[in-house]
């Protein structure tokens, strides 16, 4: 993704040669073969940016007599430029990549977010990109999203869950809540819970545990846990040792949540060496997990989904109805098989 794409440097050009009187209003615009030549562009590009110049009225189409400026072309408005920062820790996270890109499906013909790795927020070049709404990830600090606001580039931050201001908050209660009830409701009773040993207060670990917890009360099951602590050398998350601890404890469970993907694949290792099966049940944020080759029940965050809440958000504030970007997004539970 490219500050600006073709098509819109294209009729830029046209609507600069407009302003500067090299182009007259009413005169014969360049053909599409002298817009290749001059600009080193290929014909799909340069169509698309006079299909967009004549939808906003810039150029008059006259069959074989060609294509004019309009005697009275307008020169419209930049629109609204969203834009996505990462931080460099982020580029090789298909979530996040895969967010900006539904994004670019979702918005306009012609139109397409504007991309960057930075490891800080970079104000200035947001502003000459002309970025009017930021969504950023969770890894920029609070002081770097106020300077950037108060620098003109307004940020929505993902993840967080501030009292006010813009936000875009993923329901991870209710992801924990929603696995506990499917489970539930596909009549498991013994439901083995591997939880999280450092989970902060307000993590996505905490308030998943919390869900599950909440749907363990309203549905009566039994949520045995065993908690993942670091490996000493390492600092992984000990996953073998605590499906050990809870193989060896003999507390039967038909269903076993663990707190993602790359552990749901150790589970799985652990449980087929030993012969035992059980129903595998995560948390993701992405359609990676539809690749793993067994069973499982996930409750995701899909990026179309995603990118669907973050415009309809994004909408109001960008035509000047809202002062914020407020939005809950909530789970979206995903089955590898009919019944578990």
């Amino acid at each position: 993704m490219t500050l600006k794409n073709k098509a819109e440097q294209i009729a830029a050009h046209l609507l600069d040669e407009l302003k500067e009187g090299r182009l007259a209003p009413g005169s014969r615009a360049p053909t599409e073969r002298e817009l290749c030549e001059r600009l080193g562009v290929s014909r799909v590009s340069v169509r698309r940016a006079l299909a967009d110049l004549e939808r906003q009225g810039a150029i008059v189409r006259r069959g074989r007599a060609g294509t004019f400026m309009a005697a009275t072309t307008p020169i419209p408005a930049p629109r609204p430029r969203i834009g996505f920062a990462l931080h460099h820790r982020w580029v090789r996270d298909t979530f996040f990549l895969d967010i900006a890109k539904e994004l670019e499906l979702r918005l306009p013909e012609g139109e397409e977010p504007s991309l960057f790795f930075h490891s800080v927020l970079r104000p200035d070049v947001y502003l000459k990109a002309e970025v009017a709404l930021l969504f950023v990830d969770h890894n920029y600090s609070d002081a770097e999203l106020a300077a950037a606001t108060a620098a003109g580039v307004p940020c929505a931050p993902l993840f967080r869950r501030p009292a006010t201001g813009n936000h875009i908050h993923f329901d991870h209660e209710a992801a924990g809540h929603e696995l506990g009830l499917w489970l539930a409701d596909h009549g498991h009773r013994d439901i083995a819970q591997l939880r999280h040993g450092l989970e902060s207060p307000g993590s996505e670990f905490q308030l998943r545990r919390q869900g599950l917890e909440r749907a363990r009360d309203e549905r009566g099951f039994k949520l045995p846990t065993v908690e993942l602590m670091p490996d000493a050398e390492s600092g992984v998350m000990d996953i073998r040792t605590a499906v050990d601890s809870l193989l060896a404890s003999r507390r039967p469970f038909t269903a076993l949540v663990a707190p993602d993907e790359k552990g749901v694949v150790v589970v799985q290792e652990l449980l087929e060496s030993q012969g035992l099966s059980a129903c595998l049940a995560t948390f993701g944020n992405n359609y990676a997990m539809r690749r793993l080759p067994f069973p499982l029940v996930t409750a995701s965050f899909p990026p179309g989904t995603v990118a669907e809440r973050l415009l309809a958000a994004a909408a109001p504030f960008l035509r000047g109805e809202s002062a914020d970007v407020a939005e809950t997004i909530a789970p979206v539970i995903m089955e590898r098989r009919p019944t578990c």
